[in-house]
């Protein structure tokens, strides 16, 4: 999906909603870019991972300097 025409869906989507402007502005900014086809999902549920991936867009999608293959999940975590 082109910026425009996410910017453009995003606009009639979010029309005279409370998060719209900061939607915009993620999309604008590389944040958020939605699920291709024209579809951005403006009312679904955002997944731990979705989050995870707008969290290190927003950081600049810094290079890992550590193996997270080898990180321990806390035992009481619910993932």
């Amino acid at each position: 999906m082109t910026l425009l025409k996410l910017i453009l869906n995003l606009t009639t989507l979010c029309k005279g909603r409370w998060y719209r402007n900061g939607a915009l502005w993620a999309a604008e900014n590389g944040i958020l870019n939605g699920y291709g086809n024209n579809i951005f999902g403006s009312g679904d549920t955002m997944t731990r991972e979705q989050f995870i991936a707008a969290l290190w867009r927003y950081a600049g999608s810094p290079e890992s300097n550590s193996n997270i293959i080898n990180y321990t999940y806390s035992k009481t975590a619910k993932l």
